[in-house]
């Protein structure tokens, strides 16, 4: 019988941690070390990855997610192509210009002070960079802050049945942020409203604890993790984390959903939206919302996000 490429059933499937057998530790987990020790792995873990980050970007063609994919050239994305490519560039001379800058006369580099756009994101460089601060000294920005507001508010809010929390590579690290201070004040109640999906997900750990008392239910009830193997920021956060350390030494719940492909070659998110109602598992071919859910401007109350 012929499966579809896009069938759940052909994903591997890594599951999350289990609270049985597990068993005194002699060390803390990794992403509790110091925000030195956390920094100098991050930068070895970059350069055992360096030859995965073409893969940011290629194959460039074909565009499988049609006009969702971040490479398909329609007017918005080939505006945002040429900024990264300035920014890349101009950010690169910057980074190498460092190294420089102490055996240069001081009118040399003086006039220039800084660039800056009027975007939402850093550029590759920088947004890297601002990862690894993140990772390392677990700085909540702004938008964490915000959003850990707007989270908490949702599931305080009786007329909320369900809270779905999307998270997108660096978005990762913040949402992770996020649910240890729900984690922290927030009644088991509550939690259960909550479902999380990450996608290409650069976090270093991720929490949810189980229930006790003999059960295996989580206080988050649904995480899951999708991944392309090929993928540069899933290889430095989530694949790095599920792969290489036990459950013993590291805590990342969720389960994770493996595929061996790219970074652009359409991820889950870009092809296709999956909707849980009553525990199965609905999918749309287009990014359209799902029957009874509307979009309106009150706060999202309707539609529970």
């Amino acid at each position: 019988m012929y499966s579809s490429p896009d069938s759940d059933s052909e994903l591997p499937y890594m599951e999350p941690p289990s609270n049985e057998a597990l068993e005194p530790i002699r060390k803390p987990p990794p992403y509790t070390g110091t925000p030195l020790f956390l920094f100098l792995s991050d930068i070895k873990l970059f350069f055992q990855d360096f030859f995965y980050l073409p893969y940011l970007f290629i194959p460039l063609y074909p565009w499988k997610s049609g006009p969702f994919c971040e490479l398909y050239p329609s007017r918005e994305n080939l505006i945002g192509i040429t900024i990264h490519c300035i920014l890349s560039a101009t950010q690169f001379a910057f980074l190498v210009s460092l190294f420089t800058l102490s055996f240069l006369p001081t009118f040399v580099y003086i006039g220039y002070v800084g660039v800056f756009f009027a975007a939402n994101f850093a550029g590759v460089f920088f947004d890297l960079i601002q990862c690894l601060i993140q990772r390392a000294l677990l700085y909540a920005t702004q938008d964490v802050r915000e959003c850990y507001i707007l989270v908490k508010n949702a599931l305080l809010d009786d007329h909320k049945k369900k809270v779905i929390l999307i998270l997108h590579s660096q978005c990762g690290i913040e949402g992770g942020m996020i649910i240890d201070w729900l984690l922290d004040e927030m009644p088991l109640d509550k939690l259960q409203k909550l479902e999380v999906y990450t996608f290409s997900n650069l976090a270093n750990h991720f929490s949810n604890p189980y229930h006790g008392n003999g059960t295996r239910s989580s206080v988050i009830p649904h995480i899951e993790h999708h991944v392309n193997e090929k993928d540069f920021a899933c290889r430095f956060g989530v694949l790095n984390f599920t792969r290489h350390y036990t459950q013993n030494e590291n805590r990342f719940a969720g389960k994770t959903l493996q595929r061996a492909r790219a970074a652009t070659e359409g991820d889950f998110m870009h092809r296709k939206v999956r909707v849980r109602t009553d525990g199965t598992m609905k999918v749309t071919t287009k990014a359209e919302l799902p029957p009874g859910f509307v979009v309106t401007g009150d706060e999202g109350r309707r539609i529970g996000v």
